[in-house]
C-alpha cells in the first residue's frame, strides 16, 4: 500500500512539473515571438520613414549624401537636447518661425553651399527644447511639398521681372574715375536685362566741397551706369551726402536725372505729402505690384539714422503697406556685421549712430512685415534672417573689402527675380559666377 502511495506521489510531482515546464515553454516561446514581431514591425516602420522622400528630411536639397544629413541631424539633435536648460527669452512661436525659416534656405546653386553652417546656426538660434524635432521636420516637410520638383527651368518661366542691386562703387580718392571692377560689373548687370537697377550708396569719394570736382564725380558715375539703358536709383551714402555742395549736387544730378527717366515709363514714385522728391531723397515706388522704399540714413544734421519727417513718413508708410510686398533700401545695414552693438566711442565703425533709433527701425520692419532689406556701408556680402525679414548688405563693388573673401569679401552684385509667390536673389561675383542663391517665400 505504501508502495502505491508513493508510486502516485512520484506520479503527481512528475506530473506537476511537466505542466510547470510546459507552462514555462509556453511562456518564454510566447514572449520571444512578441518580441521579435514588435521588433519586424518597428524595422519596417524605420525602412519605411527613411525610404519616403515625404515624411524624411529633404536631404538632395542639400546636395550631401544621405548619411552625411543623417549624421548632422544626429549632432543638431543631440545639442539642442544639451542646450534646453539656457534661459535665452522667446516664445515658442517665434522659435517656430526662427527654425522653419532656418530650415527653408534652399540653395539653387550648390557650389559654395556650406550645409554645416545651416545646421550650427539652427542649434545656436534653437536655445531649448520647447519645440520637438518632429515639428521642425513637420514643417520642412510642408515647405518642401511647396518646392516639389522645381527646376531652374520652371523658374525661369515663372519670372515676372527682374531687377539688380549693389552698393560702395566709389573710387579711392577724389580724383580718381569710377573703379574698372565697377565697370565690369555692370557689364554683367546689363547682361541680366533689368527693370531698373538699385545702388545702396557711396557712388562717388565725396570728401572735398570744390564744386567742380563733385560736379565732375557724380556725372562720372551716371557715365558708366548709362550702359545699363535702364532706370537708376540710388539711396545715398554717407559720401554722397558728406556735404553741403555734395547735396546739392546729388539733388540736382543724381535725384533729377532719376525723375526725369522715370517720366518715360510706368513706374510713378510716391514721396511725402507730395513734396518734391530733391528736397528730401527718400521716397517710395511700385512697380508689378512690389513696394520698393528707398530711404537717406544721411539727412542733414542726422546722420546714420532716420529720424523726425522721414521717420513719420515711413511709419505711414509701412502702416499702409503692410499687407503688401515691401523691398527696403538704406545705405547703412539694420543689422552691422561690423559693429552689432552699435558703439559710437570711435572704436569701431558706425553704421547706425543711434541704438534707440536702430531698435525702434526694426521693429517697424518686424511689425511690418517687410520682405528684405538691403543695404551697403560695410564693404562685404552678407545675409541675415530676422523676425522673417531678410537682410542683405551688397557694399562691394568698387571700393576695398573690410574682410576676407571667406567671409564675404568678394566683389559682386545681386540679381533679384521676382516671381508669384516667391523672389529669388542671385549673388554674382566679378566674374561672373554665381557665389550664392537663394529661394524666398514672400511675407
Amino acid at each position: 500500500m505504501f508502495k502505491i502511495n508513493n508510486s502516485i506521489f512520484k506520479l503527481s510531482k512528475l506530473r506537476k512539473f511537466l505542466i510547470y515546464k510546459s507552462m514555462f515553454f509556453k511562456s518564454v516561446c510566447f514572449k520571444s515571438f512578441f518580441f521579435l514581431f514588435v521588433s519586424l514591425i518597428i524595422l519596417i516602420s524605420c525602412s519605411s520613414f527613411y525610404n519616403n522622400p515625404d515624411n524624411s528630411y529633404n536631404y538632395q536639397n542639400y546636395n550631401t549624401t544621405s548619411n552625411e544629413t543623417k549624421s548632422n541631424y544626429n549632432n543638431f539633435e543631440s545639442k539642442v537636447i544639451s542646450n534646453k536648460n539656457n534661459n535665452i527669452e522667446s516664445n515658442k512661436e517665434e522659435k517656430k518661425e526662427i527654425i522653419n525659416k532656418n530650415l527653408n534656405e534652399k540653395r539653387l546653386n550648390n557650389n559654395t553651399f556650406n550645409q554645416n553652417q545651416l545646421w550650427e546656426n539652427l542649434i545656436n538660434k534653437t536655445s531649448s527644447n520647447e519645440i520637438s524635432l518632429d515639428e521642425i521636420l513637420y514643417d520642412n516637410k510642408q515647405y518642401n511639398e511647396y518646392n516639389k520638383n522645381v527646376t531652374n527651368e520652371d523658374i525661369k518661366s515663372d519670372i515676372i521681372f527682374n531687377f539688380t542691386v549693389c552698393g560702395d562703387n566709389r573710387p579711392a580718392d577724389d580724383y580718381l574715375p569710377q573703379p574698372d571692377v565697377f565697370k565690369e560689373i555692370l557689364k554683367l548687370i546689363k547682361g541680366k536685362n533689368p527693370s531698373f537697377h538699385i545702388s545702396v550708396g557711396d557712388i562717388i569719394n565725396g570728401q572735398t566741397k570744390d564744386p567742380d570736382i563733385i560736379n565732375r564725380q557724380f556725372n562720372d558715375y551716371l557715365n558708366v551706369v548709362s550702359v545699363l539703358n535702364t532706370i537708376n536709383f540710388v539711396s545715398p551714402g554717407n559720401h554722397d551726402l558728406s556735404n553741403n555742395t555734395t547735396r546739392k549736387y546729388f539733388s540736382s544730378i543724381i535725384i533729377e536725372k532719376t525723375i526725369n527717366d522715370v517720366k518715360n515709363s510706368s513706374i510713378e514714385i510716391h514721396s511725402l505729402n507730395n513734396e518734391s522728391t530733391n528736397d528730401n531723397l527718400y521716397y517710395y515706388f511700385e512697380y508689378e505690384n512690389i513696394h520698393f522704399i528707398i530711404l537717406n540714413a544721411f539727412e542733414k544734421g542726422c546722420w546714420g539714422a532716420v529720424k523726425g519727417q522721414q521717420l513719420e513718413w515711413l511709419e505711414k508708410i509701412l502702416s499702409k503697406l503692410s499687407d503688401e510686398r515691401v523691398f527696403v533700401f538704406i545705405h547703412t545695414p539694420v543689422f552691422s556685421v561690423l559693429n552689432p552693438d552699435t558703439i559710437t566711442d570711435g572704436t569701431k565703425h558706425v553704421a547706425f549712430s543711434s541704438k534707440k533709433n536702430l531698435e525702434y527701425i526694426k521693429r517697424l520692419f518686424k511689425e511690418n512685415r517687410v520682405d528684405a532689406v538691403f543695404s551697403g556701408h560695410e564693404h562685404m556680402y552678407n545675409k541675415q534672417l530676422h523676425d522673417g525679414t531678410t537682410y542683405i548688405i551688397t557694399a562691394l563693388s568698387g571700393e576695398y573689402p573690410f574682410v576676407s573673401k571667406e567671409d564675404g569679401g568678394i566683389y559682386h552684385f545681386i540679381n533679384v527675380e521676382i516671381q508669384k509667390d516667391c523672389w529669388v536673389f542671385y549673388v554674382i561675383d566679378k566674374d561672373g559666377n554665381v557665389y550664392y542663391s537663394e529661394k524666398v517665400l514672400f511675407n
